[in-house]
């Protein structure tokens, strides 16, 4: 008795709310939208970005942020406030792909509300609109964020890796990406922009895209550099950096190891572009010149280069980042009926083909090498595409289908390669499980079998193949390309 009366006089002492569970703080819900918005007046959700609200009085931000979305969409919940304000909602430019600054004074970019007013003790405000103007440094800053997060969600979808935020400044002197070391003594918090999930290089690096101004609505140049990021994080390059343009042979301008290297470099970010940007997400948002496969640069050199096509800027072999690009994109994309187009490889499986083994392709030549070992009809469908954009050798006669019958014709075929071609042939003759019947190597792009050799073939069966694989005895050697298929009927 005495000991619950002691406990009854405790309970009259603290009061009965001390002995119950205690309660959840009053908490206040604000939900919205946030949007950016093109220079064609079209709004854009404002995707993946760190959402605040502030107090207009001090400037100081009230509970915890929150982020948007897929679609802009977000709700803030804060404690509730013990007495009115006014408050305004503001989108950082600060996202899972990126860290994006003013360049001029190292500080994040704001989409901010219209003030409104919560009531002390409100639990929830009405949906609250964050949109940007067109002619605002912020909305364009937007803009450069959006192509990012497409970027960044391409790579997860193709690889499953997920990319580390990227340092941007925007309003820079240049677009251009660029990284370096971190120094030793570098603290182990520094941020390293390299993935934790990608094997190979062990040295820590920080990493900074700059945009100008003038690129804010060119996603294709922002996501080229953006490329150079994930190329780099991958191994696929090491940074080769020179002059360059896509109607270049660069072999002969820089020289033939950092002329290839240059092209494989350029033309991947290319073709990332590109890639990153076929999708119905993209083609939804309906911005104008995305989700197309012509990458176009509207300020500096002015550049429409089309990947599907050759119509602008021909490719010249593998020292030309335009056949880079266009190679990549026709082993990736669905098969055309355009004459020599035949592979759907998909983009997962070109990624899967460049990750393979312990050293990533670095030049074009590289990423031949990987197809060495595949079947031989699929083998002839990928020389194909390799051979129309001039890195590989392109038969010429006897033409396709034509007869096995009469005296040794002569064998002819462009020797491609680049601005420096092939100067070293492999002339082979294949019965239609690829198996060899009969060879010659020569140093010109022509043959005549002698009439032994004819009868030979002749003697093996209908239809016979014949293809041709070239190769570059200039260092560094690249090659052989195999070159494309005509069959010889009896």
């Amino acid at each position: 008795m005495r000991i619950l009366l002691l406990a009854l006089a405790a309970g009259a002492f603290c009061g009965w709310d001390s002995l119950r569970p205690a309660r959840a703080a009053a908490q206040l819900a604000v939900p919205g939208r946030a949007e950016w918005v093109d220079f064609l007046g079209r709004s854009h959700p404002v995707r993946h970005a760190r959402v605040q609200l502030i107090d207009e009085a001090s400037g100081l931000q009230i509970g915890p942020s929150t982020t948007t979305d897929g679609a802009g969409r977000y709700e803030l919940v804060v404690p509730a406030l013990p007495q009115p304000a006014d408050v305004w909602v503001q989108v950082q430019s600060w996202s899972s792909a990126a860290d994006l600054r003013d360049a001029t004074v190292d500080q994040p970019y704001y989409l901010i509300s219209p003030t409104l007013h919560a009531a002390a003790g409100s639990v929830r405000l009405p949906d609250v609109e964050v949109r940007g103007r067109p002619t605002q440094y912020a909305n364009h800053a937007f803009s450069v964020l959006a192509a990012l997060e497409y970027g960044r969600e391409y790579v997860l979808q193709a690889t499953g890796i997920e990319m580390p935020r990227l340092a941007v400044n925007f309003q820079a002197v240049a677009t251009v990406y660029d990284e370096h070391e971190l120094p030793a003594s570098a603290s182990e918090g520094a941020q390293d922009c390299r993935p934790a999930t990608v094997a190979g290089d062990p040295v820590r690096r920080t990493c900074r895209l700059d945009v100008v101004f003038e690129d804010r609505w060119d996603w294709d140049v922002v996501l080229h550099e953006y490329g150079h990021f994930v190329s780099k994080a991958f191994g696929f390059d090491h940074n080769p950096q020179a002059e360059h343009d896509p109607g270049r042979s660069l072999a002969v301008t820089l020289g033939k190891r950092l002329g290839i290297e240059v092209a494989w470099a350029e033309g991947w970010a290319t073709w990332f572009a590109i890639a990153a940007q076929a999708n119905d997400a993209v083609r939804g948002e309906q911005f104008p010149g995305a989700g197309d496969s012509t990458y176009v640069d509207t300020d500096d050199v002015r550049l429409v280069l089309p990947l599907y096509s050759q119509s602008e800027y021909p490719s010249r072999g593998e020292d030309n980042e335009g056949t880079v690009a266009r190679v990549l994109y026709d082993l990736a994309d669905g098969a055309d009926a355009n004459g020599y187009d035949a592979v759907a490889m998909g983009d997962r499986e070109v990624w899967t083909l460049l990750r393979q083994g312990t050293q990533p392709p670095q030049t074009l030549w590289a990423v031949w090498g990987r197809f060495a070992n595949r079947a031989w009809p699929e083998r002839a469908r990928m020389a194909r595409i390799f051979a129309e954009h001039r890195a590989a050798p392109l038969l010429q006669s006897p033409l396709d289908d034509e007869s096995l019958q009469g005296s040794p014709p002569l064998f002819t075929w462009k020797a491609n390669g680049g601005g420096m071609p092939h100067d070293r042939f492999t002339v082979e003759f294949l019965d239609p499980n690829g198996v060899l019947i009969d060879s010659a190597q020569v140093q010109e792009p022509s043959y005549r079998p002698t009439g032994e050799v004819w009868a030979r073939i002749r003697a093996s069966g209908s239809p016979v193949y014949w293809t041709v694989e070239g190769r570059n005895t200039s260092m560094p050697v690249t090659g052989p390309y195999m070159g494309t298929v005509h069959r010889l009927r009896q």
